[in-house]
């Protein structure tokens, strides 16, 4: 169906955004995997409902040192950077150890910075580029949750999904950043759909206004809920959908839609 890449600041709400998207498109009918490309923090399997991979891509592929060996030899011209040689691959292909699922929802890990001298950045883009490219997601929606940075908008990760959506907060700060990523996707012919993201509903216009003015028109809308600012358990800690937002996750998933080409109903409902 479609690949969706979820990028915003540190502290805009970006993995929370995808966790309410995945479980609303989860109880649609719809497949959903996530992938898991923050390689620092790791609140998103909670926030799923679903438990960490017991191993990521990073290990199944020989651990960061493997990794970053295999890019060396290649940037010396003696090696592949292929990590997965052109094949295409499956949700039910990839082995068990590195994929926590739930049905038809599934998540996945890229890889987690544990120990010093892991901080291989441009590696890890370069593995869920191909990982993504080669990905067989027909019939699935593909939820990326990319990390703070955005050294990766313009380039690998954001030009294999059909669909970039950028996070932000009501803040004059993120209107800068957000003007900024704008900038940066254009001149790499991509674009992205700025999401509003944790506001008091009363705000929603007159913020939506303020911006504009400021050249940056913003169509979609999240509002605060208190349901998801208390604190979560461990075991129950899974962010919920609530009916009340509803009509805001219905108007994203719809734009969305509308951006992916041959864009359909689900095989199954």
């Amino acid at each position: 169906m479609a690949r969706v890449m979820v990028c915003g600041c540190e502290g805009s709400g970006r993995s929370t955004v995808v966790s309410l998207l995945a479980r609303y498109q989860v109880a649609q009918g719809w497949p959903v995997l996530v992938i898991d490309g923050d390689w620092n923090n790791d609140g998103l399997p909670g926030k799923l409902g679903l438990p960490f991979p017991e191993r990521t891509l990073v290990d199944e592929l020989g651990g960061f040192s493997g990794l970053n060996r295999g890019m060396l030899r290649w940037r010396e011209g003696s090696g592949s950077a292929e990590y997965f040689q052109h094949q295409y691959i499956h949700v039910d292909d990839l082995p068990l150890s590195c994929v926590s699922r739930k049905d038809n929802f599934a998540l996945i890990a890229t890889g987690k910075i544990e120990a010093c001298g892991e901080g291989c950045e441009p590696f890890l883009d370069d593995l869920s580029w191909e990982f993504l490219e080669n990905l067989e997601h027909q019939g699935w929606w593909v939820f990326v949750d990319t990390g703070e940075g955005m050294d990766r908008l313009e380039g690998s990760v954001g030009t294999v999904c059909e669909a970039i959506l950028h996070v932000m907060r009501p803040e004059g700060e993120d209107l800068c950043t957000t003007l900024r990523i704008r900038e940066i996707l254009q001149q790499a012919g991509l674009d992205c759909m700025p999401l509003l993201n944790n506001i008091d509903e009363e705000r929603i216009e007159e913020v939506r206004a303020g911006f504009a003015g400021r050249g940056l028109p913003v169509e979609l809308a999240l509002p605060r809920y208190e349901a998801l600012s208390r604190p979560r358990g461990a075991e129950s800690g899974h962010v919920q959908v609530q009916p009340e937002m509803l009509p805001y996750l219905d108007r994203i998933i719809g734009r969305l839609r509308a951006a992916i080409p041959g864009n359909g109903a689900p095989a199954f409902r």
